[in-house]
């Protein structure tokens, strides 16, 4: 039985029959590729966010968050004012905030959920002022209303009770004053009462000089007190007269009327004097004041002591002492009505009515709402309460509620005028308190902003990020353009925030790669001219691999109904799928060049290339499929896509180089050289020298299959062997002849290097990643530097099914506690970003309120509400840190702050918010979870691809040791270039290290550097089986590789190269540690480093399985011609006779 032809050779016998249908049908397959290939573009991502695995805690928790906290509030942007010189807070900058927030709400008013700056801070407040007196006034109000009426009623009923009172006085006064005048009179004219004192006789005479009617005739008992008072307490009886007696009768009706008052209502002395006492005074001062007028000044003296002529009584007669006594009544009668309509008892009414006017409740209200003692209310109100009572007595009687109420709006207006005396409402920025306006304005009052928040309601995702997309780049060109039209030359404005850097990242990302694509592709048509010296033969790779991309991106289109596609998927296809797709292609092409050179047909060339250079490809490519295929397996969405793009543009590729490309040079034919005059202008002679007539075979002889053909004029038999041999030969010799020193010297060359690339920091930086001068990182820098709150995008943290309300005291005083307990641990460490202030229902503020008192969780309820979920007991943090959330430092902080938290819970006790879910939040989380989960999946990837790579390279090899040195010295140029990058870019730029760097350039070099590996080794391998030792084996193929390798590298290395044409750093690293990695691979690694390695190893280079290693057979034809260009040494001699 035949034995069956291997693939790769019935591979090639096919195309070369096939070609024109293969052409074909790829063509079909191509036009239907433009089109979904063109979407593309509509469906690519460019957030890595959303490229977190769907099963992380990061998302369960902000799907709590969404639903225990929900806002339609999404996304935010911000403009950062700083002040050349002046204060932010000046009138013009005001202006400039008004202006710009009432632009923004007039022309996106349906994309703004809100506007914020330091003026809705001052408006708030201002409202809130307002909001809370008026609150307190209507309490007031309500208050009054209830009790003025009923004040009112009391009031007059104290004045009922003093008219009363006041006829009692005067009733006791008249009287006592007449009967007083009368003892006098007739005691001393008609008596001698108060020379020989009172007897039986003298109580009768005056008995019955009195009794001028029923009831009036003075009785012994009184006539002995008026003697006892003229004795005891006067000069003598002379000294009587009307003012005295205005004095006894002041007197003596006092201790008439307390004993009486005493008596029938046990009043004390001490109520005596505060009530009636005062009422007396009045009513005989008011006596004495009318009494003079109407009768002293007249002329009239009703009782005088000295001289009987001047009273008014009479004693001649009873009649006409009767008369006169009638007299002297009507005049003390008339004199009291008098003092009755001078009287005015309001003074007393309000004066006993103090004490009813209760307004406790109104010093409590006023001092919880200003914050301020009670006693300071008290004290601020007693100027104002005489006025109250007034004009509440005033109302009169039974009054109407219209009166009542306007009272009541009186009242209330004074008290109105108390609050803001004691509390001023605000009328500037200044007169707001820094716990509020620390929140937008720097301590030093040169730095503020203006937060603009998007509207999600009633929107999708998609449409939501087309709102942003839209609005923001308007908002910002919106500021600046506001800045010039107001002249506001001496403020800054930077446009800032997480959409602006992302869509910014976004839109650069874009033109870059725009750019990127068409540089690619200039570039690689520049080498591929120079390379082929032919326009028609350097465009067929570009439009073999050109069409493999179309078909790879239309594939990757109908994935993204099933998958998120990233930005970085499309960007790195089209640069992998060009540098190594038209590598392959080039393979195959300089495989059919060297072979028509040798005299086949090109049905024969082409065939011949597809068996040997088509199974290197194959190979080549396979391996790079396995370091991207790689990728899918850790569970990254983002990593997976990566993998399952480059997996797709790589496979496609290899189709392309193994079937397209040799059917499209079958098409072309000889016209594949077109324009002849490159080859002369371009190529290397060795290349181009064109065939020459058939010589005698010691002249030419033919090459076997497999051999490159090499040119060269007939020598002189006696010139020396150094003479024969070209210059890559003698390079070879001396690389293998000094295996061991070129080893040594990579390795402690090497050893540097690696340190630092073991040691590198990746950063998931954003912003470090954006041009140096871009405004959205000055702005954020200015403000995580200059505002007192740090940065205002916070780190959030969720408190979810605790065990008991967020606001029991217990849970207020441990969630305080731990706020404490955070900010003073994450302040000592300088590793990690400080923590500015906490925001929580404990502190709402960033300050630690009282909350054991329920007045103050009522006052800062508003603030309080939006952190406690209403749907079961759950609250969160605001974590706001020094530093920006894209920060290295910040990123370290969201790391180790669960374990703070739990350890802070465990070693301080805090009970309540034991066995609570914890969840992480927050721009700088999600970064973090981002750059985790990539290292978390290095581990996986680096063994599949080592194992997988081995796998490939043992069976197309048949060796245990060729596939292990392979990848070590391609880790060696990993390594290296990684310790490079970090010198360069860490040290030098000062720019963070792309997160997802290593595990990319890892997975994509461990495939891709091994392309030319393979091509190198599998040419030493062919030699070697063809007879000749491993030496000559690696010096004849590195002769007859070394320039293609090269040229491919460079190609390879030109297409990665055209990332550092963009501004994104990311991408820069990305093409620089690309481009280098090749570049070393295609020249040190392999023309030196490989060689050196497999002759000191030489031994070991093709032992392995017997079924997998082929056998070698002496080529004499072969082994004459290499013999002919290049005389054997002695000793290579011996070996070859043995």
């Amino acid at each position: 039985m035949a034995k069956r032809e291997p693939f790769f050779a019935r591979l090639g016998k096919f195309v070369a029959k096939q070609y024109k249908k293969i052409l074909l049908v790829w063509l079909v397959i191509v036009s239907g590729a433009i089109y979904p290939a063109i979407r593309l573009n509509d469906v690519l991502n460019y957030n890595e966010m959303d490229f977190l695995p769907k099963d992380l805690e990061f998302h369960e928790g902000k799907a709590i968050f969404d639903e225990y906290f929900p806002s339609n509030a999404t996304g935010n942007t911000i403009i950062v004012m700083q002040a050349i010189s002046g204060l932010i807070t000046s009138e013009e900058n005001l202006e400039y905030i008004k202006s710009l927030t009432e632009r923004i709400y007039q022309e996106f008013n349906e994309s703004i959920y809100t506007v914020q700056s330091i003026l809705t801070v001052f408006d708030k407040y201002n409202n809130s002022y307002w909001e809370k007196v008026n609150e307190v006034l209507n309490a007031y109000h309500n208050l009054l209303a209830k009790n003025i009426s009923v004040l009112n009623q009391e009031m007059y009923r104290k004045f009922d009770e003093k008219i009363n009172a006041t006829e009692q006085i005067a009733n006791l006064f008249t009287k006592y004053w007449f009967n007083f005048s009368r003892t006098v009179y007739y005691g001393k004219y008609n008596t001698t009462l108060f020379s020989t004192g009172p007897n039986a006789t003298i109580y009768q005479i005056i008995n019955d000089f009195t009794n001028f009617t029923e009831g009036f005739a003075i009785t012994p008992n009184y006539i002995d007190e008026v003697f006892s008072i003229v004795n005891e307490t006067l000069p003598g009886i002379e000294t009587v007269n009307d003012t005295l007696v205005h004095e006894i009768a002041l007197r003596e009706t006092n201790s008439t009327l307390f004993n009486l008052l005493n008596y029938t209502e046990g009043i004390t002395p001490e109520e005596y004097m505060q009530i009636h006492y005062p009422l007396l005074e009045y009513y005989a001062s008011t006596w004495t004041d009318v009494f003079t007028q109407l009768l002293t000044t007249n002329g009239t003296i009703i009782v005088d002591g000295g001289t009987i002529t001047n009273n008014l009584y009479e004693n001649s007669n009873y009649s006409s002492a009767f008369t006169s006594q009638a007299n002297v009544w009507r005049r003390l009668t008339l004199v009291n009505k008098s003092v009755f309509t001078s009287l005015n008892l309001d003074p007393f009414v309000l004066n006993e009515t103090l004490a009813l006017l209760d307004l406790t409740a109104i010093y409590e209200k006023a001092a919880e709402f200003l914050g301020v003692p009670e006693l300071e209310i008290e004290e601020a109100f007693q100027p104002f309460i005489p006025t109250i009572i007034e004009s509440v007595f005033n109302m009169g009687r039974n009054p109407t509620n219209e009166t009542v109420r306007a009272v009541t709006d009186f009242i209330v207006e004074i008290v109105l005028s108390i609050v803001t005396t004691i509390l001023p409402p605000p009328t500037s920025i200044d007169d707001l308190p820094s716990l509020l306006t620390q929140w937008f304005v720097s301590p030093d009052e040169r730095v503020t902003f203006v937060l603009i928040n998007y509207n999600s309601f009633n929107k999708t995702s998609e449409e939501i990020d087309e709102v942003i997309n839209r609005v923001d780049a308007a908002i910002g060109k919106l500021a600046h353009d506001l800045a010039t039209e107001l002249q506001l030359t001496q403020t800054a404005i930077y446009h800032t925030g997480d959409d602006f850097v992302m869509e910014t990242w976004v839109e650069q990302a874009e033109h870059d790669a725009r750019r990127i694509d068409i540089f690619t592709i200039v570039f690689v048509l520049i080498i591929l001219i120079i390379i082929f010296a032919s326009f028609l033969a350097s465009i067929i790779p570009l439009i073999a691999i050109g069409s493999s991309i179309a078909i790879s991106m239309a594939i990757l289109w109908f994935i993204s109904f099933g998958l998120e596609i990233h930005f970085l998927a499309s960007l790195f296809l089209t640069v992998t799928s060009l540098g190594a797709g038209v590598d392959y292609c080039i393979f195959i092409f300089s495989r059919y060049e060297e072979e028509r050179k040798n005299g086949k047909q090109k049905e024969e060339a082409i065939e011949i290339a597809i068996k040997y250079a088509g199974e290197s490809v194959f190979h080549s490519g396979l391996t790079v499929m396995i370091g991207f295929g790689a990728l899918i397996i850790p569970d990254f969405p983002l990593l997976r896509i990566l993998g399952i793009a480059m997996c797709i543009g790589i496979s496609i590729s290899i189709l392309s180089a193994l079937l397209i490309v040799p059917s499209i040079i079958l098409l072309f034919g000889e016209c594949l050289w077109w324009p002849k005059f490159l080859q002369k202008a371009l190529r290397p002679k060795r290349w181009f020298e064109k065939k020459q007539p058939k010589k005698s075979n010691d002249e030419q002889n033919e090459l076997p299959e497999g051999a490159p053909r090499i040119i060269r004029k007939k020598k002189q038999e006696t010139a020396t062997t150094t003479a024969k041999e070209k210059w890559l030969i003698r390079f070879g010799r001396k690389v293998t002849k000094n295996g061991l020193t070129i080893t040594i010297f990579a390795i402690i060359l090497t050893t540097p290097f690696l340190y630092f690339a073991f040691t590198m920091n990746t950063s998931t930086d954003m912003l470090g990643m954006l041009p140096k001068d871009f405004e959205g990182t000055i702005g954020r820098d200015i403000l995580s530097e200059r505002l007192a709150i740090g940065d205002p995008t916070p780190v959030q943290v969720i408190f979810h099914n605790l065990k008991d309300n967020p606001l029991n005291t217990s849970v207020l005083a441990d969630t305080g506690f731990l706020c404490f307990e955070i900010t003073l641990r994450s302040n000592l460490d300088d590793k990690t970003a400080g923590v500015r202030l906490i925001k929580t229902t404990a502190q709402p503020l960033g300050l630690l309120i009282p909350y054991q008192d329920p007045y103050y969780l009522e006052l800062y309820a508003d603030f309080i509400e939006p952190y406690v979920s209403k749907k079961s007991n759950t609250f969160y943090l605001e974590i706001f840190l020094d530093k920006n959330p894209y920060d290295d430092l910040s990123e370290r902080f969201v790391q180790e702050l669960p374990e703070l938290i739990q350890q802070i819970i465990n070693e301080k006790h805090l009970d309540t918010l034991q066995g609570a879910e914890i969840y992480f939040l927050g721009l700088a989380r999600g970064l973090y979870e981002i750059k985790k989960v990539t290292d978390d999946a290095f581990p996986i990837v680096l063994p599949i691809v080592i194992f997988g790579v081995y796998i490939v390279l043992f069976i197309l090899f048949g060796s245990y040791f060729t596939p292990i040195r392979l990848i070590i010295t391609i880790s060696l140029s990993i390594g290296f270039t990684l310790g490079v990058m970090v010198l360069l870019f860490s040290f030098g730029f000062q720019v963070p290290i792309f997160w997802l760097l290593p595990l990319m350039l890892f997975s994509i070099l461990m495939g891709l550097g091994l392309d030319y590996d393979i091509f190198l080794v599998t040419r030493i391998k062919e030699y070697y089986d063809k007879g000749l030792s491993n030496r000559e084996a690696i010096i004849q193929a590195l002769d007859h590789t070394a320039v293609i390798i090269t040229s491919c590298g460079i190609l390879m290395a030109t297409a990665y190269a055209t990332l550092m044409l963009s501004k994104l750093w990311h991408l820069r690293e990305l093409g620089f540690a690309f481009a280098l990695a090749i570049i070393l691979d295609t020249t040190v690694i392999r023309l030196i480093l490989v060689p050196a390695i497999m002759m000191l190893m030489e031994k070991l280079n093709w032992v392995g399985p017997k079924r997998l290693m082929r056998a070698r057979h002496h080529d004499a034809e072969f082994l004459q011609k290499v013999k002919e260009k290049s005389s054997l040494k002695p000793e290579e001699k011996k070996e070859k006779e043995k």
